[in-house]
């Protein structure tokens, strides 16, 4: 086979290589390429590097404020304001995620100490505010200083004159005090008596049996008068009486026998008595 000539020579036109955030490619174009109909398939690679991170500085500052008044809550002087003070820091920010990584705050700082202002007739309740430290992570400081009015002192009496004391009287010379008497020796008591045995009490007489009354149906009929001279015969007759002295007799042997029996009680009684006594 015999083969003519290839048609004429063709180009494939530059290529930018595509944006990617954060990264960059190691070609940012494919230049043009001429090929012709001997030429082979074209290939190229572009390769892409993470971008660094992004470092930027950051600041911040920080104040301080004091402010000054009455118990009212009114005015009583014109606020401090210091000086402020900045504090930087470094931020790193990731080229793909946009991620912000922050460095440390710059050295502490101080604000030095404010003494409060004098105003006549108040006192400050805080005579000075002493220094503060603060740091970039610190917020800002505000104090209040609050002015309390002076109480007013009283005008002070004028004392009147002194009055000229009496002159003291002199006093009399001591008496000279008797010398006490020196006492006696006291009298030994008497021995006191020795009390006599008690004498024992007499034995109670025993009281006699009382005699019995004579039995109501046999009484004693006495005799008939007796003559001078002459022997009395008292007989006793054992059987019953007339009925017609009967009652005569019935009565005066009654009166005998309660009699009798009256003189035996007082008997009693009058031995019962003297035994008490004794």
């Amino acid at each position: 086979k015999t083969y003519g000539a290839w048609s004429a020579a063709q180009q494939f036109a530059a290529v930018d290589s595509p944006a990617i955030k954060g990264y960059t490619p190691d070609q940012s174009q494919i230049s043009t390429q001429t090929v012709t109909g001997d030429s082979n398939d074209l290939e190229f690679t572009v390769i892409y590097t993470k971008n660094a991170p992004t470092v930027t500085t950051e600041s911040k500052t920080v104040n301080e404020t004091i402010h000054y008044v009455y118990t009212d809550g009114t005015t009583a002087h014109d606020d401090y304001v210091a000086q402020p003070i900045t504090f930087t820091r470094t931020v790193s920010t990731d080229a793909v995620t946009g991620e912000k990584t922050y460095g440390a705050w710059s050295a502490a700082q101080q604000f030095a100490a404010v003494d409060s202002p004098a105003i006549k007739g108040y006192t400050p309740d805080q005579d000075q505010i002493s220094m503060q430290t603060v740091t970039g992570d610190s917020s800002d400081l505000e104090f209040t200083v609050v002015y309390k009015a002076d109480s007013t002192p009283t005008k002070p009496v004028k004392p009147g004159q002194p009055t000229t004391p009496t002159k003291p009287v002199k006093p009399g010379q001591p008496t000279t005090p008797t010398k006490p008497v020196k006492p006696g020796q006291p009298t030994t008591p008497a021995k006191p008596v020795k009390p006599g045995q008690p004498t024992t009490p007499a034995k109670p007489v025993k009281p006699g049996q009382p005699t019995a009354p004579a039995k109501p149906d046999q009484p004693m009929i006495s005799a008939k008068p007796v003559q001078t001279g002459q022997t009395t015969n008292t007989k006793f007759v054992g059987q019953r009486l007339p009925q017609t002295d009967e009652t005569d007799q019935q009565h005066i042997t009654l009166s005998g026998l309660l009699l009798l029996a009256m003189s035996s009680l007082l008997g009693l009684l009058g031995m019962a008595k003297r035994q008490r006594k004794e």
